[in-house]
């Protein structure tokens, strides 16, 4: 390395800093794009997750309660008032249970979560229809015994569904920002390696140019 000349030097020390600054923007790309898939994921599936999650519990809730106003009720148009609002209700339901399995399933725990609740909720309004038709022949009696029976049993069961929802997206959410400051923290790790070691691997080079140029450069120095 000593009987290098100064050109194979320099093109040596140039090169390794050039490659060095090339990996180090290929590294960078690669920790940005790690960081902004964990935003993404959370941004884009587990908080809309929560946010249905959320609103199909309390849209079955409101559901619920709409149910027993009907129970109650003892005019016709006090009833169908409370029929069209159970059915849109329901078509809001469905509708965000279908965009939940289509879009926002991440892993096989939650696509059982979310199938489970819809389950049920089908079977809840098979329990519906009946307890509806008692309702409106004002059998009260006997809707008010399905309401407050099998009814209550499921309405309960897929609550705890949706809960369980909630808390499995709550998770993963945490899971992605946590995720995200293990790679804000390396980085900087990184670089102070990665330049500790690039300023150890030139510095030979450099006080071997040096060198060489002081060799060549004191002759001209003693002419002056």
């Amino acid at each position: 390395m000593k009987n290098w000349k100064i050109r194979y030097k320099l093109l040596v020390l140039v090169s390794s800093l050039i490659l060095a600054l090339l990996f180090t923007g290929i590294v960078s790309l690669i920790f940005m794009a790690s960081i902004n898939n964990g935003t993404t994921e959370v941004s884009e599936n587990w908080l809309p997750s929560v946010i249905i999650a959320e609103e199909l519990n309390t849209a079955t809730s409101d559901f619920r309660i709409a149910e027993n106003s009907h129970v109650i009720a003892q005019d016709e148009s006090t009833m169908h008032i409370l029929e069209n609002s159970m059915n849109d209700i329901v078509k809001r339901i469905d509708g965000m249970f279908d965009y939940y399995i289509t879009n926002l399933i991440t892993n096989e725990t939650d696509r059982k979560l979310i199938e489970k609740s819809q389950d049920m909720w089908e079977q809840y309004l098979k329990l519906h229809n009946v307890m509806i038709k008692y309702s409106s022949d004002n059998n009260t009696q006997s809707a008010y015994e399905i309401l407050t029976g099998e009814s209550s049993v499921l309405f309960n069961e897929f609550s705890e569904t949706f809960l369980d929802l909630v808390d499995f997206n709550k998770e993963g959410a945490d899971q992605a920002n946590l995720d995200g400051n293990k790679l804000d923290l390396r980085w900087p790790t990184f670089c102070y390696i990665f330049h500790y070691f690039l300023q150890h691997t030139t510095s030979p080079f450099c006080f071997l140019l040096m060198a060489q140029l002081k060799f060549y450069a004191y002759p001209f120095v003693r002419m002056l």
